[in-house]
């Protein structure tokens, strides 16, 4: 160590060489760390990089212990850029890929934030609504009425539904209620409430944050699977505060990994089936199971249909305009010329106009063609609404969505923008499938990306 000293001493460059060899060791273990971190991808590539970053690692120390004791100053300094230029690959690659793993991680919400609001349209008795598996229609409302005190002071009464409470608030046999705080997207679209938002108003508001209990499905990865994919209608951007919901696109996707075929069927919102979580299981819209969340979304399908759904993905409609504009758009053959909403739901300057024939649209006419289900000839004129629609074309419709961004995605995407098409994807959507579980059909992944571009 003394000789060291006096050596640094005698040559006081060697502090540059050896700050840069610290450097260079720290880089060197952050990409290592990051390597490892994203298993079940190249398995036997990613290990002999390793190998090979501390084969590296090694020559680069003995390197710089040589040069403390036996090296010029040129050939220190050349050395000292050399550990330089490695540093800063190894720190780039290293924040791409922390970058890219923290992009899919994202995807996975372990928590749902659910919010309840107090709503009227004057102020005197007080009621609420009750479903005691519903966090936002129940628990988080007891709990107002607890915190302030309301049963002293006021009635508290029960009721079944979001649309029970919100239709006894309309005809005033109540003064104030307590629902979820998505209840205007919940209702926008049902007869008598098109005008809600403007029409109540809240007053109040909480929050809770719950976990989520482990989703951890047990399959191997050649196993069949099957998703379940839940378009949310909400203005909302945040995907994890939608809680409940209007299931407004449900499809179901079966998938054989070892045949790589695929079905997908379409179950139109307005399908009258027992909604499972419900008191006695009443035949509703199976639009309305999202009132109650995802998960019985999930049991009434399995219990009409008799299946098992592994994993669920939950889009938020203004995702679908994210990600369609992130990829430069998307090549689709439209059926008809229609008019829509945008996706803050406006008309008049703010319409969006889609014509018929094959074309690249962007995000915004991407959503408007996967909401489509009724002409718009009254507000937009003849021309975009001569053609018959209903919510089974619309289910073809988001197919032909879905298909075009699959196909953009895996034959003629920019692999510079896979990280911001995944920033997009992970404010959007929300799913039960654990980042392990996402990054254990990498290869599966690969595979069809190499067999599209093959064919």
């Amino acid at each position: 160590m003394k000789k060291i000293k006096k050596r640094i001493k005698s040559k006081p460059v060697l502090i540059s060489i050896i700050i840069f060899l610290f450097l260079f060791l720290l880089s060197s273990v952050c990409l290592i760390y990051s390597i490892l971190k994203i298993s079940n991808i190249e398995n036997i590539l990613r290990y002999l990089v390793v190998i090979l970053i501390l084969l590296i690692v090694t020559f680069n120390i003995l390197e710089v212990y040589k040069l403390i004791f036996k090296g010029k100053t040129p050939g220190i300094l050349l050395f000292g850029l050399v550990l330089l230029i490695l540093f800063t690959i190894e720190s780039y690659t290293c924040g791409v890929i922390n970058g890219i793993y923290t992009s899919i991680d994202n995807i996975y919400k372990d928590s749902h934030t659910y919010e309840s609001s107090v709503i009227t349209m004057s102020s005197n008795n007080f009621k609420n609504i009750s479903n005691e598996s519903s966090i936002d229609g129940y628990t988080i409302p007891n709990e107002i009425i607890k915190e302030n005190n309301l049963e002293k002071t006021n009635e508290v009464i029960k009721f079944d539904t979001v649309s029970d409470v919100v239709r006894a608030l309309y005809k005033g046999e109540i003064n104030v209620a307590i629902v979820s705080s998505t209840y205007d997207s919940m209702l926008a679209n049902v007869e008598g409430y098109n005008n809600i938002k403007s029409e109540t108003k809240e007053i109040y508001s909480k929050t809770k944050t719950v976990k989520k209990s482990d989703t951890t499905i047990k399959k191997d990865d050649n196993d069949p699977f099957t998703i379940l994919v839940l378009g949310v209608d909400t203005i909302s951007s945040d995907i994890s505060k939608v809680t409940s919901f209007n299931a407004d696109s449900l499809m179901l996707i079966t998938f054989n990994p070892k045949t790589y075929n695929a079905t997908i069927l379409s179950i139109p919102r307005d399908t009258y089936v027992p909604i499972t979580c419900m008191n006695n299981s009443p035949s509703s819209k199976i639009t309305h199971s999202g009132w109650y969340g995802e998960k019985c979304v999930i049991k009434t399908i399995e219990d009409w249909m008799g299946i098992d759904i592994d994993y669920y993905v939950k889009i938020n409609f203004l995702g679908v305009v994210n990600l369609v504009d992130a990829i430069d758009g998307i090549t689709v053959d439209v059926p008809y010329s229609f008019c829509e909403q945008n996706s803050n739901r406006k008309w008049g300057k703010n319409t969006v106009y889609v014509k018929k024939g094959k074309q690249t649209i962007n995000g915004e006419q991407a959503l408007a063609l996967s909401r489509n289900r009724h002409p718009n000839g009254d507000v937009c004129g003849a021309e975009w609404g001569g053609y018959n629609s209903n919510d089974i074309i619309r289910g073809q419709n988001q197919q032909l969505v879905i298909n075009a961004i699959i196909n953009k995605i895996t034959k003629n995407i920019d692999l510079n923008k896979i990280n911001s098409i995944l920033n997009v994807i992970g404010k959007n959507m929300d799913t039960n499938m654990t980042t392990n579980e996402m990054l254990s059909y990498y290869n599966l992944a690969k595979n069809i990306a190499l067999n599209s571009l093959n064919d």
